[in-house]
C-alpha cells in the first residue's frame, strides 16, 4: 500500500467515524465539516429566524460556505426525494407535522445531537430522525401604510374593510398556513382535532373577498402594498420590522397557536458533517439566543439576555396562545385540512 493511499483510506475512516447517528466530538466534527466546506440548505434563509446568524458563525468558524433556496415544508420534502440520485441540500427546515411524512418519504438521517435529552418528548422522534430546533406564534403581520385600521382579533378580520388584504400561505403545503387554520379553529371555539371551526371561518373570508390567495405574504408583498394582512410568525414580522417601514406584528387576541419547525438532515447528502455541525450551532446557548433574537422561541431553556427579551413582543399578548395537545395525529390532521380547504375553501 502506497503513503498516499494510506493517507486516504486514513482521512476516511476518520471522517466514517464521525458520520454517525450519534453526536460527534466537536472538535473532530468541526474539522471534518470544515473539510467539505460549504453547506446547502432548503427554507433556511437569513431573515428566517435565526438562520442568518448559524450561517455567520459557522462562516467565522470554519470559513463554510451557505446557500439556501426558500420553498414551503412540503416542496423540501419533495425536492429531496426527486433528487437522491443528485442530491442538492444538506439541510431542510419543515414544520414538525411533516417530520412523519419526511420518514416515510425515506428522505432524513438519523442524528442524536448533543442537546437530544433537552428536548421534550413531543417534539422529537423516537428514533432520532428529527426533533424541534425552535417555534412561532400566529401573528398578524399588519401594513400600517395601506391599512387604516389595524384588526387586533379574527373577527376583525370578516369586516369589508379588509377586502382582498388578507394572505397566508397554501395549508396544503406550508406548515404556518396550516397553523393559520388551526389558530383560527381555536379562535372559534375549536381544536386541531376539531378544524371545522376554522375551516368555515376561512371560507367565510374568500366568499367575502377579503382572502386574497392570488398574492404571498412575505416581506416583498408587505413593502409593495399588496398583502395588507399577512398570517405568519411573530418571528417573521419581528425580524422585518427594520426593512418594512410601518409593520405591525400582534397576536390575534381571540386565540392562537404556536407551531414548532424542525432542522433535519438529508438523507443524501453530500456533506453530512456541515449538516451535524449546522444542528448542533442551531441547538447550541448561542444558536437558540440567535433564534430568540430573531424573534423565534427556542425549542431550549436558555436564559435570554435582557436586549433580546426586550425585542420581543410583550409576554400577555401571548396569553391567548394554546398549544397543539395531540401532536401524535398532527400528520393526518393535516392531511385532511390540505383536502377541506381545497373542496370547502376554495371550492375546487
Amino acid at each position: 500500500m502506497n503513503g498516499w493511499l494510506r493517507m486516504a483510506l486514513g482521512t476516511a475512516l476518520a471522517l466514517a467515524l464521525v458520520i454517525s447517528a450519534r453526536a460527534a466530538d466537536p472538535e473532530a466534527l468541526a474539522a471534518a465539516a470544515k473539510q467539505e466546506g460549504q453547506i446547502v440548505t432548503y427554507g433556511c434563509p437569513a431573515d428566517w429566524a435565526g438562520y442568518g446568524a448559524v450561517a455567520e458563525m459557522l462562516q467565522k468558524k470554519i470559513g463554510l460556505s451557505h446557500t439556501d433556496t426558500q420553498m414551503p415544508s412540503m416542496d423540501e420534502i419533495t425536492r429531496m426525494a426527486a433528487e437522491k440520485d443528485k442530491p442538492v441540500a444538506d439541510i431542510a427546515d419543515i414544520g414538525l407535522q411533516f417530520g412523519p411524512i419526511a420518514q416515510d418519504k425515506q428522505v432524513l438521517l438519523a442524528f442524536r445531537h448533543s442537546k437530544w435529552d433537552e428536548i421534550p418528548a413531543w417534539a422529537k422522534d423516537a428514533n432520532g430522525l428529527y426533533s424541534a430546533t425552535y417555534s412561532g406564534a400566529m401573528a398578524f403581520l399588519v401594513d400600517t401604510k395601506t391599512v387604516k385600521n389595524v384588526p387586533r382579533s379574527w373577527k376583525d378580520l370578516l369586516k369589508p374593510e379588509y377586502k382582498g388584504m388578507v394572505t397566508l400561505q397554501d395549508p396544503r403545503a406550508a406548515a404556518n398556513g396550516q397553523f393559520a387554520v388551526i389558530a383560527a379553529a381555536f379562535a372559534n371555539g375549536g381544536s386541531e382535532d376539531s378544524l371545522t371551526p376554522g375551516i368555515n371561518y376561512f371560507a367565510q373570508l374568500q366568499k367575502s373577498g377579503n382572502l386574497n390567495t392570488a398574492a404571498l405574504p412575505d416581506k416583498d408583498t408587505l413593502l409593495k402594498g399588496q398583502s395588507g394582512v399577512a398570517l405568519l410568525w411573530d418571528f417573521q414580522g419581528l425580524a422585518w420590522k427594520k426593512s418594512v417601514p410601518g409593520l405591525e406584528v400582534l397576536i390575534h387576541s381571540d386565540g392562537s397557536t404556536f407551531g414548532p419547525y424542525a432542522t433535519v438532515i438529508n438523507k443524501y447528502s453530500r456533506h453530512p458533517n456541515a449538516a451535524r455541525l449546522w444542528i448542533e450551532t442551531v441547538l447550541s446557548d448561542e444558536g437558540q439566543i440567535a433564534f430568540a433574537r430573531s424573534g423565534a422561541r427556542p425549542i431550549r431553556k436558555v436564559t435570554l439576555p435582557p436586549d433580546v427579551q426586550a425585542g420581543l413582543l410583550p409576554e400577555a399578548q401571548y396569553a391567548v396562545v394554546k398549544p397543539i395537545a395531540n401532536w401524535k395525529n398532527m400528520e393526518s390532521i393535516c392531511k385532511k385540512l390540505a383536502e377541506r380547504w381545497t373542496v370547502e375553501v376554495l371550492g375546487k
